[in-house]
């Protein structure tokens, strides 16, 4: 139950994907947004960068995946991705200033214990999302949740910024990186 849409369709058929988006969101469909790096493709598929949302440390653990739906798919397709590229996975969480690093790295280890996901490295740092993303570590791909507000262009600067290949993902509600 996955759509998987690509940037290197006609331009008429990518100004559909918000739409599709929304309706496969109400039909609780899965998506998978592709977006290409121009020259590099995948590059040579040995690192790949989850960027997991900000959540609040201190709720329960299992919140993290019920919260945060899109990051259920995206661990579970980076995980099978691993396995045949036999690639580097990292998790990446950008926080807020006032946020406690080592509270918030602890949570992101305890998710990864509790998710059983052979996770290699784990990067958490305080700052701004977007000025992170050009301070990121090189990765063939990275992986990102569906933006909420649907902005393609934002998707697009994105990708621009990390300078790789791209996935932006939707969770259909079904998945659970727990089980």
């Amino acid at each position: 139950n996955i759509i998987f849409l690509t940037m290197l369709e006609r331009e008429n058929s990518i100004k559909d994907y918000p739409k599709i988006i929304m309706e496969a969101r109400e039909l609780k469909v899965g998506i998978i947004l592709f977006m290409p790096h121009g020259k590099a493709m995948l590059g040579q598929q040995q690192y790949i960068n989850i960027w997991v949302r900000n959540t609040d440390p201190d709720k329960d653990i299992y919140d993290f995946s019920r919260s945060h739906l899109n990051s259920n798919l995206a661990l579970l397709i980076s995980y099978k991705l691993k396995l045949n590229w036999q690639a580097k996975v990292r998790l990446i969480k950008i926080v807020s200033p006032e946020d406690d690093i080592k509270k918030e790295n602890e949570s992101l280890k305890e998710f990864i214990n509790m998710s059983r996901l052979p996770i290699n490295e784990k990067i958490v740092k305080k700052g701004n999302f977007f000025t992170e993303l050009e301070n990121a570590p090189e990765a063939d791909l990275n992986i990102f949740g569906i933006s909420p507000t649907l902005n393609m262009e934002e998707h697009i600067n994105i990708a621009r910024k990390v300078n790789s290949s791209c996935m932006f993902i939707m969770d259909s509600g079904q998945e659970n990186i727990f089980a």
